[in-house]
């Protein structure tokens, strides 16, 4: 009995024993666990943005917006073009314009562009010079800036600086373009975002080094689609017009080319053979007056020539008649 009383506490002390040793390994693969979770989640995160990365740097510039956009996990932007985006329209057009009073036509259209709250570009004025200052053939070249909003009225007021020969206005929507850009700078900032959290948490140098790279490549694409949405916003704010200015001695008017009549196309052959009888006789109207100067010296000296002519005659027969004469 004592015996048995012996073996049955060596073995509850191996049973207390192997519980102990059970319970420390199953709170420590629990730690090890939580301990390693962080660390496999910041070494998951840099492999995933890398990742991104690449699939970024092997697409088209469209393909790279869906996937910008579907690479984002967190909510997406709500687009509504009714109602959270206004239009983007990109509004240019050219205008040539005839005018008698150079000067004062560019000066006035520079007023107008002014007062409108516009400025102009560029200007090119050329065809006079020194040694003739007088020439009609003078061309000015001007690339104005005017607000969206006042562009159609400066189309509109053209005619007041002269006569249009030509107008064309173009407008391109690029709201569809504005938007993706909008959208894919969202999703880069939320990126930028996340890369910063991940790079407090980094550790090894490895993954400090791959993180600082991603950062900046991120940054670089931030300011690349900045700057696209800036060129964006300058062209929709201020509409482009380029106005070629050309000098004329009269302004002519194109007239509507209509077919004649039977009766109407009579008159104008009748008119032609008249006015083409006229230009006949006004030719030898000018010929006659033209060998006038010359009959008036001619005349005499053929008149004088006949009349020696005549007298040398008449005194070669009055001597041919002596000589019969003289012989008989």
């Amino acid at each position: 009995m004592k015996k048995w009383g012996n073996q049955f506490k060596k073995l509850m002390f191996v049973v207390g024993i192997s519980s102990m040793i059970l319970a420390n390994g199953c709170g420590s693969s629990k730690s090890a666990s939580e301990a390693a979770a962080p660390a496999a989640n910041a070494y998951a995160a840099p492999q995933e943005e890398a990742a991104y990365t690449s699939n970024e740097s092997s697409v088209t510039s469209d393909e790279k917006a869906g996937q910008d956009a579907a690479g984002y996990t967190g909510e997406n932007p709500k687009i509504n073009t009714t109602s959270t985006y206004n239009r983007k329209v990109i509004k240019t057009g050219n205008m040539e314009i005839q005018t008698e009073h150079f000067g004062q036509t560019v000066e006035s259209l520079t007023n107008c562009v002014i007062s409108l709250g516009g400025y102009i570009e560029s200007s090119n004025i050329q065809g006079s010079s020194f040694y003739n200052k007088d020439s009609n053939n003078r061309t000015a070249t001007l690339t104005v800036r005017v607000p969206q909003a006042q562009f159609d009225v400066f189309v509109n007021r053209g005619s007041e600086f002269g006569n249009v020969s030509y107008l064309s206005c173009n407008n391109e929507d690029v709201t569809s373009a504005y938007v993706d850009t909008e959208i894919r700078l969202k999703t880069l900032k939320a990126r930028y975002d996340r890369l910063l959290k991940l790079l407090e948490k980094s550790g090894t140098l490895q993954e400090l080094f791959e993180l600082e790279q991603e950062v900046s490549n991120v940054t670089y694409e931030i300011e690349n689609l900045s700057g696209t949405l800036q060129h964006y916003d300058a062209l929709v704010d201020m509409g482009t017009l380029s106005i070629q200015v050309q000098e004329v001695k009269e302004i002519v008017v194109e007239e509507e080319v209509v077919d004649p009549t039977f009766g109407k196309q009579v008159e104008e052959v009748f008119k032609g053979s008249m006015n083409t009888l006229m230009e006949i006789g006004k030719g030898i109207i000018i010929l006659v007056t033209g060998l006038l100067p010359f009959v008036v010296i001619i005349i005499p000296v053929i008149l004088i020539g006949v009349n020696l002519y005549k007298r040398n005659n008449k005194k070669k027969r009055t001597l041919e008649k002596n000589e019969e004469e003289n012989e008989e």
